[in-house]
């Protein structure tokens, strides 16, 4: 027999067992070992539990990979988030600024508004001022 073939009963490798001694390729050593006869023997138990342990590791591993991934997902979305928040705040600050400006703009309006009005009505009365003086003249 050799070290890479496997001896596969009851779903379990045994070619690593102690006990198992092969006359031919299905039966145990009568005197030691019976594997057909005994599915839960202290050997297959064992390799049942190596395997599983082995399954669960594997498990184990691929769930803290992807911890870690998410881990680092997590703090991209942090970044993100708080260049998101200086930037709204860089906008808010912005529109301040504009609101601000549109309100001085505002009165500076209403202002040249009057001001235009009254030289408008200055207007109209240098007109006729200057009407007067023609027919006067």
């Amino acid at each position: 027999m050799t070290d890479k073939e496997i001896i596969e009963i009851n779903g379990v490798d045994v070619s690593g067992c102690e006990d198992y001694r092969p006359k031919d390729r299905f039966t145990c050593h009568p005197y030691i070992c019976n594997c057909h006869q005994k599915p839960d023997c202290y050997f297959k138990q064992l390799a049942r539990k190596t395997q599983e342990c082995e399954t669960l590791t594997s498990q184990l591993d691929f769930e803290v990979q992807k911890k870690e991934c998410l881990e680092q997902k997590c703090e991209e979305l942090k970044a993100y988030a708080q260049r998101q928040e200086n930037q709204r705040e860089a906008y808010y600050k912005e529109y301040i600024k504009l609101s601000q400006e549109c309100e001085e703009l505002k009165k500076q309006l209403k202002t040249s508004e009057k001001w235009r009005v009254k030289s408008e009505s200055l207007n109209e009365k240098l007109d006729i001022e200057n009407t007067r003086y023609r027919k006067a003249l």
